[in-house]
């Protein structure tokens, strides 16, 4: 692997999370322990916008359209931010520990959530920025959830793996 660019001082403390715009090959964002979410491209050298400056440290955050990136962080909370006007953060929910990850639907606007604990979550982003929760189990994991991934060839399937090694298969029914 070879590094072809260095973001040195990006962030004050270590990036949890880096999401790649949709249909770009070159705009991305971080999020970091040191509460910020930034805004990049990478044939710029430095930092193209300070998106958010929440007030905890941020965990993860996903691009949801070509605009509005959802992000969770450790006190649990979900939020939304449109890169168009940054200074208006929406709070989606709250979830009971800190967000860990987020993986978008490749066709639409549901997400999987994952927190600290064992609890896989679904929701529905609609287009007025309304969350409302699709799926929800806290029984198939017996430890943390730690990563998802959503099926390539079922759409609403979507993959877990917990710290109790297991992968488990949620099927997901949405209209």
């Amino acid at each position: 692997m070879l590094c072809i660019r260095n973001y040195n001082a990006a962030h004050s403390m270590p990036i949890c999370s880096v999401s790649v715009k949709f249909n770009s090959n070159n705009n991305f964002a971080t999020a970091s322990l040191d509460e910020s979410i930034t805004l990049w491209d990478e044939n710029v050298s430095k930092p193209v916008l300070d998106l958010v400056q929440n007030n905890c440290g941020v965990r993860c955050l996903q691009w949801i359209d070509d605009n509005k990136l959802v992000f969770g962080d450790e006190a649990g909370v979900l939020s939304l931010v449109d890169a168009r006007n940054p200074q208006n953060t929406t709070k989606l929910m709250e979830f009971p520990a800190a967000v860990h990850k987020l993986v978008t639907h490749k066709e639409s606007h549901k997400m999987g959530i994952c927190c600290d604990n064992k609890i896989v979550s679904v929701c529905s982003i609609s287009e007025d920025d309304k969350i409302k929760v699709v799926y929800h189990d806290r029984h198939m994991h017996k430890n943390y959830v730690r990563g998802m991934a959503w099926d390539v060839k079922e759409d609403n399937v979507l993959h877990t793996l917990g710290w109790d090694g297991e992968i488990q298969t949620h099927n997901i029914v949405w209209d």
